[in-house]
């Protein structure tokens, strides 16, 4: 039962019987280059569900505190690539997406969604401010930006559309969200 993994978390969870490497020697929970490139802390979950681990109750685990690549960005933004008003306009982004994404559609074929109550006005406000950026902001970006915001793609992964190399597909991606939030910060005043 080495090591469970839960990406979404971005936690791994250590065992008692982990897995026995070459040599006999113990297999660690998060291997040397993936430590060498995250800032990984020993912690406890409270494991409701038992889907770190088979059992349910306190989990020990392996926690990655770097983040999402926007996160790790921002925590390293020498250049001030992420001024105040461009995080703020991420967070906001982030707001709106939960909102949009939290109730359920009264007709699943369409967009259609419940505004008879509060909460359903909520979810149309924050589909509406997300689709008038998508409309103002030039494709290639805006899908840039969405994927590394909202979906957490990898930089290198999400930029490829904008650059010819690895590296410069993640400097790509870097310069889009911080152009895109620039843009949002400006036009929401933030």
């Amino acid at each position: 039962m080495g090591k469970a993994t839960n990406p979404r978390l971005n936690i791994s969870t250590t065992h008692a019987t982990r897995r026995q490497g070459r040599g006999g020697t113990q297999e660690p929970p998060v291997n040397p280059f993936a430590a060498a490139h995250g800032r990984y802390e020993e912690g406890t979950v409270v494991d409701l569900s038992g889907e770190l681990g088979g059992k349910k109750g306190i989990v020990k685990v392996i926690i990655n505190r770097g983040g999402t690549a926007v996160d790790r960005w921002i925590a390293n933004d020498k250049a001030g690539i992420f001024e105040e008003p461009q995080r703020k306009a991420i967070d906001h982004c982030r707001r709106l997406w939960a909102r949009a994404e939290d109730l359920r559609s009264i007709d699943l074929a369409r967009d259609r969604i419940d505004c008879s109550k509060m909460e359903g006005w909520s979810q149309h406000e924050a589909l509406e401010a997300l689709a008038g950026y998508k409309r103002v902001i030039p494709r290639k970006f805006w899908e840039v930006f969405e994927n590394v915001v909202r979906f957490d793609q990898e930089a290198g992964t999400a930029g490829s559309n904008l650059a010819s190399n690895s590296r410069s597909a993640i400097d790509a991606a870097k310069t889009a969200v911080a152009f895109c939030a620039g843009l949002i910060a400006m036009w929401e005043r933030l």
